[in-house]
């Protein structure tokens, strides 16, 4: 399956990096929590939360590598995860971490309905299913990023092919003709005398000659 650069690594302590993934599965079970207590959570020091914040994130079980935030330099290390984390919340919740760095350009104000993230997941993961009949594991492990593009290519092949359907004529039925030019064939009767061309007349004639005799 396609796969983006929609992943984040941390490190705790001296141990092995750990790779988050922002896949559909992550983004669902985080969002139940709310985006927005996780990340005050990341800001404040919340250990509880930030644990989870790894576990649903983290490719391998991080278990084991979760123990230095109980036992190193807990401060510094804290500190060393909030941008990180603070990214990976943000991907999850569909912003371009970039994009959000940049300074805000004036904007009419438009009235709409709140958008509902956990909505959204739930249409994303209905439209893989139904569209690349995709196993719900496969889905769910996909980042945002790959379910877009999938979906996006998707309906660009068929816009292009309904563009297609409009410009070109119906094809019509091939006449003998068009299948002799298609599949090489001689033409088999004769345009004069309306007779196949790779009939037998002279034995045929022989034939009637014996006959009258």
């Amino acid at each position: 399956m396609l796969r983006l650069a929609d992943d984040i690594v941390i490190s705790i302590g001296p141990g092995v990096p750990i790779r988050l993934r922002a896949s559909l599965r992550a983004a669902i079970r985080l969002e139940r929590i709310g985006f927005s207590r996780l990340a005050s959570a990341i800001v404040e020091g919340n250990v509880t939360l930030i644990k989870a914040i790894i576990v649903e994130g983290a490719e391998d079980d991080p278990s084991d590598l979760l123990d230095e935030l109980d036992f190193g330099p807990l401060g510094k290390t804290l500190r060393s995860l909030q941008e990180p984390l603070l990214r990976f919340l943000l991907i999850l919740s569909g912003v371009d971490p970039d994009e959000s760095q940049r300074p805000p350009q004036a904007t009419p104000a438009i009235t709409a309905k709140p958008f509902s993230l956990a909505k959204h997941y739930r249409r994303l993961y209905g439209a893989c299913i139904v569209t690349f009949h995709w196993t719900p594991d496969q889905v769910l492990d996909a980042t945002l990023a790959e379910l877009d593009v999938a979906l996006n290519a998707h309906i660009h092949a068929l816009t292009v092919a309904e563009a297609l359907s409009k410009e070109l004529p119906p094809p019509a039925h091939p006449d003998d003709q068009d299948l002799q030019q298609l599949y090489h064939l001689e033409p088999t009767v004769d345009p004069v005398t309306g007779m196949d061309v790779e009939f037998d007349r002279a034995g045929l004639h022989a034939l009637k000659a014996k006959l009258g005799a």
